[in-house]
Parts: structure tokens; sequence; C-alpha cells
């Protein structure tokens, strides 16, 4: 082969191979992951399915948290549980070449529902005191979270994921309206 042709067969390759054409994340893979989900005052659990496009992902899933926080009338902390769904939307800022490791920036909409004291350790009075205050038993949620996320995969369908999420929560009786989140999963493509 002479010059000429394997520096245009070279230039085409340069050009018109994109991340489109990688094997991992390519656009219409579909993902699911599951990860364990832990902050200062919380713990939680999260799944998550998707389909990967060209530069980014877009998704949804659904979120529990278990939570413990003092609450202002009350001596010592008081659990609150918050479950919901999510959709997110996660755009691929940094990819290696064979896309092992992707980095990503987006975010996810919640809806759900948060329960004041689900394991029932309160004591009555206690309980009549905080539902006195105005606190129910249950009230709807609403949030934006934006994430930073990175995933990394050890073969050609799993990876470790983690992430770095910052969600304002609404209607929220922990009066915790922002708080960080950290998540660590595997993540599954097919």
């Amino acid at each position: 082969m002479d010059a000429k042709k394997s520096f245009l067969i070279s230039l085409f390759l340069l050009l018109f191979a994109t991340s489109g054409y990688c094997q991992r994340t390519a656009d219409g893979e579909f993902q699911a992951s599951a990860a364990f989900k832990f902050g200062a005052y919380t713990l939680g659990a999260e799944l998550n399915g998707g389909v990967y496009l060209l530069d980014s992902y877009i998704g949804g899933g659904a979120s529990f948290i278990s939570k413990s926080v003092s609450i202002s009338n009350q001596s010592g902390s008081t659990d609150f549980a918050r479950f919901g769904g999510f959709a997110e939307w996660m755009w691929r800022f940094f990819g290696t070449r064979k896309r092992n490791l992707n980095f990503y920036v987006g975010g996810d909409v919640l809806l759900g529902g948060e329960i004041l004291d689900p394991y029932s350790r309160l004591s009555s009075s206690t309980r009549k005191s905080l539902e006195e205050g105005g606190y129910k038993d249950s009230v709807f949620i609403y949030g934006v979270t934006p994430k930073v996320s990175a995933e990394f995969f050890f073969t050609r369908m799993l990876a470790l994921y983690a992430h770095i999420a910052g969600p304002f929560t609404f209607n929220s009786q922990s009066k915790n309206f922002f708080d960080v989140e950290y998540a660590v999963g595997v993540r599954a493509n097919f």
C-alpha cells in the first residue's frame, strides 16, 4: 500500500470513528445499575435503567433513602424514609477512546414521598408533639438533583459506577433542603 492510500485511510478513521462506533456505551445500548447510597445522615439504595445516546445517556429509576436528622423541637434524632422515582440525563464530558472510563455531568428530576418515623422508634408523646408541631405521617416530595458520575468498565459489559449528587428536595419535613449524597454500585450493559 502506498503512502497516499495509508494517509487517506488514517485521515478517514480519525475523522469518522467517533464514540458511536465503540463497543461500550454505544448509541442505543441499554444499561442497568444498582447502587448503595450514603451521606452524612443518609443510607439507601438506587436501581437505575436507561439507554446510552451518542455522547450521553438518559434513564430513570427508583431510589430509597433512610435519614436520621435532628428536629428543633425534639431532642435526639428522628428517622425519615424517602422513596421515589426519577428521570435523569447525563452528558459524557470525558471518556477514554475505548470507553473503559467515562465521566458524566447532569442531573435528575425526583417525585416521591417521605415518611416520618418509618421504624416506629418514637414514643407516643414525642410523636404527638411532632404532629402538634405540624409534622405529618407522610408527605409528597419533589426536587432536582445535579450529579457528577463515573463508570469504569472492567469487562465488556460490567462497570463499577459511582456518583456524587446534591439533591434539592422540596416539601420535605426533615428540613434538609440540600444534602450531599454519594453512591457506589455496579452497572451492566446489554
